[in-house]
């Protein structure tokens, strides 16, 4: 064993420094004073390939898939090589071996540029797909009454780690003001992450609103929402105040247009001035005396907010009783 250590420290220092014929032998050397490990075989094909031999790449990755036990994912790296090489339909054996064995995942194959000559195959290109994102909306509260609010219910599946953005595909109404935006991701795993979208509308205008439909983008895919019809009453003789001219959000995901922002933060950021801090801190005064917000949350459980805010005099971030950020005049 401690040969074997010791030679594969020595391939891989050659590796890093693109000796890859030294590679491959102490890889080699290694693998022979170790010769059950699947790991070592895989590090020598690896060199092999790259000092230009795919051939002799294939052939070790092959007799390591039928000698050592429990070696299947070396199936991966020879699919891969099969795949650059041309032998699409070899790729295609070793590929469905793995997803009917449960060791790979058709979308993370269907992103690894080693397979994508797959693609340019009617009959294989089945075999590596690309992430597709899912998206629809509901409508809560309508009809409504005119200086109360309806919820649009946005539900998103998309590529877990990949940005998501939301534009409108048509022109806001003037009675469109965005008061609430809550980002909750309810379910999240190594491909796929569900979330729910949650936009409290102000209704600011008798009459008939189409809002949408919605494009939701996520990395290289996209999709179309449905539109959505509200229908806002208004009642004789009620006082509502001054709706007009009432100040809103864009419609958006929090997650994404706080992306990178350190938290916590308040000044002037985007369009206008912002607090944003995570969900044990808070805001003073009061975030019910305050204009629109955005929440994000992980399974229903609050992790931030970000709180347009106006840059006045007393406001400031607490946590646990002391003032730890303040607001510029």
């Amino acid at each position: 064993m401690g040969v074997a250590l010791s030679a594969y420290e020595v391939g891989r220092s050659r590796m890093a420094v693109g000796d890859f014929t030294g590679a491959a032998d102490a890889f080699g050397r290694a693998s022979a004073a170790d010769p059950n490990s699947a790991l070592l075989v895989a590090w020598q094909a690896r060199a092999v390939n790259a000092s230009g031999r795919a051939g002799a790449a294939q052939s070790l990755l092959s007799a390591g898939i039928a000698g050592i036990s429990g070696a299947g994912w070396l199936r991966y790296d020879r699919a891969a090589l099969r795949a650059k090489g041309g032998a699409l339909e070899g790729a295609a054996v070793d590929l469905r071996w793995l997803y009917a064995n449960d060791l790979a995942n058709p979308i993370k194959v269907g992103e690894d540029p080693d397979f994508v000559a797959l693609r340019t195959d009617a009959t294989l290109k089945a075999l590596v797909p690309q992430a597709q994102v899912e998206a629809s909306v509901q409508l809560e509260n309508s009809p409504v009454l005119v200086g109360e609010r309806y919820v649009l219910d946005f539900r998103i599946t998309s590529r877990s780690g990949v940005k998501l953005e939301l534009s409108s595909l048509v022109d806001h109404p003037e009675a469109w003001v965005v008061e609430r935006i809550v980002e909750d991701v309810t379910d999240t795993g190594p491909i796929w992450s569900r979330r729910r979208l949650r936009v409290e509308v102000l209704a600011t205008q008798a009459g008939r609103i189409v809002v949408g439909p919605w494009l939701v983008r996520s990395g290289a895919t996209s999709t179309i929402t449905e539109r959505v019809i509200v229908e806002a009453l208004a009642l004789e003789g009620r006082r509502l105040g001054d709706l007009d001219g009432r100040e809103g959000l864009t419609l958006e995901f929090p997650s994404t247009r706080w992306r990178g922002v350190e938290q916590p933060f308040l000044g002037i950021k985007h369009d206008g001035g912002w607090a944003v801090f995570p969900a044990a801190m808070d805001f003073r005064p009061s975030v019910q005396v305050l204009g629109p917000r955005m929440e994000f949350r992980l399974g229903g459980q609050p992790e931030w907010m970000a709180l347009k805010v106006s840059a006045a005099a007393g406001a400031a971030i607490w946590s646990q009783g002391e003032r730890v950020m303040e607001s510029i005049d």
